[in-house]
This record gives C-alpha cells, sequence and structure tokens, in this order.
C-alpha cells in the first residue's frame, strides 16, 4: 500500500476534464467517458452512469471502468475538495482530502488476490426474482403497497463523531452508492434512498465500541440523547452513525481488531439504527452493507431460524451470497475464516465484496451470485436479495411519514438544449413546490423502454452526453419522502458533429 500527495483540479473535474494532477494521476475527456492515467502511467477510461447531489454543494460520480468488469468508481466533490474510491481489477485506489497537509491524498491498494470478474448477463436477470415475488404472501406488504401507491423512498439520517472528517462528501458517497447499487441491479427507481440530513453528535465517541454505539442509539443514551426527536424532525426512516476507525479500541466483545467495519439491527420500525466505521463505510461498502441490514438482509451463512430471531418480519430468501471460492461476497455477504477472512486492510486483499446483491438470476466471475429454492425444506440458504427488497423497502420508507404527499406536479418547461459541442446538452425544468429531489430518466428506446435514472439530486440542470449516430430520449420527474411524481414529456438530445 503506497500513500502519495496529489494536485486536484476541481474546475476541470466538473468541467468534463476531470481529475489532473501533478503526479502522474490524470483525467481528461474520453469520447465516452473520462480518462484517467494511474500512477504506473497506464490509462484507463471511467464511465459514469449516474450523477447524484444530495447535499448541497456536493455532487456525487458513481459508474464503472470501461474493459473491466470488475472496475467501479465513487467520486464526491464539495467546493476544492474530491473523496472516493475507483476499484480496478487488482488495485484500489482512495482519493480523500488531507485536511492538515491541504492536499489531497492518493492511496494505492493493491488486490492481486481479487479475480477478474466477468459481466452479469442481461437477459435472465430477472427470472428467479419475478418466481419468488409471485408467491410472496401480501401480508409481508406495507399499507402503502396494497394501497396501491408505493412509497418506496427510504429517508437516512447520517449522525457523525466529532473526529469524522469530509463527512458531506462520505455521507454523499454512501447515499450514491446505495441507490448506484438499487439502479445497476435494475430495481425499479421508485425504490432508492435519499439523504434526510446530517447532525454533529459534538462528541468523538473515544474508546466506544460498535457494540456500545449501537446499543447507545437502541437506548437513547449520550450523546445520542435526543435521537429520536432527531429522527422525528427530519422524518428519517433510518439513523446511520459514522465514527472513527480506531484499531486501540480494546473493549469490543469477541474481536481483536478493534473498532472496525459496522453493526446495525434488522427490520424493526422501532429499532432502526446502524454503524459504520469511517474508512470501512465506502472502503469496504460497510455503510451499505449495514442499510442492507436494516433493510432485512442477512448474512449468507443464516439459517432460518436464526435470520428470522434476527427480524420474524424477513423474506426467508433475505440474505447475501459469497462464492464457493470465497473470493467474492455481494452486499450482505459476512466475513468468516474459512472462505473469507476478515482483513483490516482495505479493500479486503483476499475477498471483495461487490456492490451488487445476491440475485440467482444474474451472474458474476463465472457463478450465479444467488440461489433460488422453491421448496421450504430447501429454504435455509437460498438467497435472492433483490427480490428481498422489493418487499422490504416500502415497509421501511413507511417507517416515518413524510409531511406532504409525493409531488402531484410534473417539473415544468422541461427542455434539452445542445451546447453545439458534440454530444454535450443541457437538460433543465422548473422548480417543484413539494419536491426535495428530481430524477432523470434517459432511454435509448423512442417509446421509454429499460429507462435508467441518470441523474438523481436538487439541481434543475443538468449536462447529458449523447455518443454519435445516437439519440437519448429524457423524461425528469419530481420526488421527496413520499416518492416521485409523474414523468413529464419526452424530450430528445442529439449530438452535434463538430465544436462551435
Amino acid at each position: 500500500m503506497s500513500r502519495n500527495h496529489v494536485d486536484v483540479n476541481v474546475q476541470l473535474l466538473r468541467a468534463g476534464n476531470k481529475i489532473r494532477t501533478s503526479n502522474k494521476m490524470a483525467l481528461k475527456s474520453a469520447s465516452e467517458g473520462t480518462l484517467i492515467q494511474l500512477p504506473d502511467g497506464t490509462f484507463v477510461t471511467l464511465i459514469t452512469n449516474r450523477v447524484q447531489s444530495f447535499v448541497k454543494g456536493v455532487e456525487t460520480f458513481t459508474g464503472r471502468v470501461k474493459d473491466i468488469d470488475s472496475g467501479f468508481f465513487t467520486l464526491s466533490i464539495e467546493k476544492n475538495q474530491v473523496f472516493g474510491q475507483i476499484n480496478i481489477e487488482y488495485m484500489a485506489y482512495d482519493l480523500q482530502y488531507d485536511n492538515a497537509s491541504k492536499s489531497h491524498v492518493l492511496t494505492e491498494i493493491d488486490q492481486t488476490k481479487v479475480p477478474k470478474h466477468t459481466p452479469d448477463p442481461i437477459t435472465n436477470k430477472t427470472t428467479s426474482g419475478q418466481t419468488i415475488q409471485g408467491a410472496i404472501s401480501s401480508t409481508a406488504m406495507s399499507s402503502s403497497m396494497m394501497s396501491g401507491s408505493v412509497n418506496g423512498t427510504v429517508r437516512v439520517l447520517i449522525l457523525y463523531a466529532s473526529d469524522v472528517n469530509n463527512i458531506n462528501l462520505l455521507a454523499s458517497s454512501i447515499i450514491a452508492q446505495m441507490n448506484e447499487s438499487f439502479f445497476t441491479d435494475s430495481m425499479d427507481p421508485d425504490f432508492h434512498v435519499t439523504l434526510a440530513g446530517i447532525r454533529n453528535l459534538n462528541d468523538n465517541l473515544a474508546g466506544v465500541c460498535k457494540s456500545h454505539i449501537l446499543d447507545r442509539m437502541r437506548l437513547a443514551s449520550a450523546p445520542f440523547t435526543n435521537i429520536d426527536l432527531w429522527q422525528n424532525n427530519e422524518n428519517a426512516d433510518v439513523v446511520l452513525t459514522i465514527a472513527t476507525t480506531d484499531l486501540n479500541v480494546t473493549s469490543c466483545p469477541s474481536r481483536s481488531y478493534g473498532r472496525v467495519g459496522g453493526i446495525a439491527t434488522m427490520l424493526n420500525p422501532n429499532d432502526t439504527h446502524a454503524v459504520s466505521m469511517d474508512t470501512y463505510a465506502i472502503g469496504d461498502l460497510t455503510a451499505v452493507h449495514e442499510l442492507g441490514h436494516v433493510l432485512g438482509g442477512g448474512h449468507e451463512n443464516w439459517d432460518v431460524p436464526f435470520l428470522l430471531k434476527q427480524s420474524p418480519s424477513s423474506e426467508h430468501y433475505a440474505r447475501g451470497y459469497m462464492s464457493g471460492t470465497g473470493n467474492w461476497q455481494t452486499m450482505m455477504g459476512a466475513y468468516n475464516a474459512t472462505l473469507c477472512p476478515f482483513s483490516s486492510t482495505l479493500p479486503n486483499p483476499d475477498c471483495v465484496r461487490i456492490l451488487r446483491w445476491s440475485n440467482p438470476g444474474w451472474s458474476y466471475s463465472g457463478e450465479t451470485r444467488g440461489v433460488t429454492y422453491t421448496s421450504d425444506t430447501q429454504v435455509p440458504f437460498s438467497a435472492d436479495m433483490d427480490a428481498a427488497l422489493a418487499v422490504h423497502i416500502p415497509i421501511v420508507a413507511a417507517y416515518k411519514t413524510f409531511p406532504s404527499p409525493a409531488p402531484a406536479a410534473v417539473p415544468g418547461n422541461f427542455r434539452v438544449v445542445s451546447d453545439n459541442c458534440y454530444g454535450l446538452s443541457t437538460a433543465r425544468w422548473n422548480s417543484v413546490s413539494t419536491a426535495e429531489n428530481y430524477q432523470l430518466l434517459q432511454s435509448t428506446s423512442s417509446n421509454f423502454s429499460n429507462p435508467s435514472v441518470i441523474y438523481f439530486g436538487s439541481a434543475r440542470a443538468v449536462e447529458v452526453t449523447t455518443t454519435q449516430n445516437n439519440i437519448l430520449y429524457l423524461k425528469v420527474r419530481a420526488c421527496n419522502g413520499s416518492g416521485c411524481g409523474v414523468l413529464s414529456g419526452q424530450k430528445e438530445a442529439h449530438y452535434f458533429n463538430g465544436c462551435l
């Protein structure tokens, strides 16, 4: 593992030339994405899937690395600070702003034991999910689903210890990563998370084990005395606490690693709490994993009695999946001494956690990443977290009632204006009074089939990029804590051959 101080031109990053540094980490425009030069001199292309913005002044870019099946990235920008991680096959690159040196630090981490993965097939991705959902009892559904009005917006309140750095960037990255996992797995865009708020605990939680932090949250003891009030004021369905990683904390029961990783409760309207350490939050996808517990997900090795002991409301197939070789695991996978040992080196060099949920209809690294059983006698190790989330998300979204209904109005004056420079255009729309956020969706089909979310956030002007010989079809809608409204009329973005 190596650490290098790098210079980052944030203006170029926002403008499309992306990051350019004086220390062999340069980003410049590529025809279909953003070209990045790695410290070893090689180039790769980052292709943005989504831009998300939930904190004023912060934009988060998530996407994939071209031609590298396992590659993905999350980069958040606030003023002149960039924060995030780029995973490229056997290597990971953490980029963070160091307040002490007033510079960006690029940490290179070797993942030589991580295999090269094969992409998910598109053709059969929903087969098992549809089979399982067809057999789900209506009693497992929330009242909002039964009424025909599905609220799939899960609002997350983030609390943080006073010694946690870059909280706006970290919080934005967590929310964006979770949405990226939902949208990449082709879940309904109505199912998403959003940020209810960020609050400083004014306490560094020094020497407190993660399990004790969770206990204090549940018991509303200091510094969480007002946690119920905070949650109610923000209409937050879930509360996540971020504390600093501390290898010297020795009070943690049955653990010798110190204060690392995270911990959470499971699918309980009276206990909606999760904890993640700061370096693990996105470095090992721990924050999304712990939020997955709150959404009713169990580890891959939990049998039915243990799963239901944690949450009687969880579906029996709500668990993660681990590869047979132990080289990778889905979001709800758990570390164990046999196949996937825990590591204090991030990302885990022996067993990578992928930004995907278990689903028997999809494969990864040439292996199906889930298990479907149709008989109750086979249920103990079935795994289809994608299908379980479709049931659990509306339940959690109904924990707190947002004060106003989903926006009824469609964003007005929706238009797409060409920048007269190759594929660049700007989509704009008017505000909706009851909206917190907006979703911009695109399709490559004129009938708007298989749309994907390309922007989610509070902005009302978003740059879109069209490739040569193609047309993008765009629609926008307004969202708040009660869900999203109706899609607007359709607009087109065209490629301009040249640059005026």
